[in-house]
């Protein structure tokens, strides 16, 4: 088996206005809109393909790898839950079907407020 390190790097995404990472992140479990404003989307975008890409890495079994995401301050714990979330056959934490309650009360704020 071989094992791999993958380095994204993050820094600056979503440029302009606001941070990507001052969003909330998408529920995973969903066909809905996705929510980020027009400056955000690209990063998100990408951001979500190439984790889904990695984690079709670790699928074939053939390969593990680690992912190292540049960043250039701490993230909201929401943003590193949603990215743990998408890597279930790396080892990440798959998200649960339902959200609680309250799902839908922070998710215009940023989550810095949180």
């Amino acid at each position: 088996r071989c094992r791999v390190l993958i380095t994204m790097n993050t820094v600056g995404a979503g440029r302009g206005s606001t941070m990507l990472w001052e969003t909330q992140p998408p529920p995973i479990h969903t066909s809905a809109p996705r929510p980020w404003m027009s400056e955000q989307s690209t990063a998100a975008l990408h951001l979500e393909r190439n984790l889904r890409e990695v984690d079709e890495i670790c699928k074939t079994g053939l390969i593990a790898v680690r992912l190292q995401v540049l960043v250039c301050e701490p993230i909201p714990g929401v943003w590193t839950e949603y990215m743990d979330s998408m890597l279930p056959n790396c080892g990440g934490t798959v998200a649960p079907l339902t959200e609680g309650v309250d799902a839908d009360a922070n998710a215009h704020g940023s989550p810095y407020e949180n």
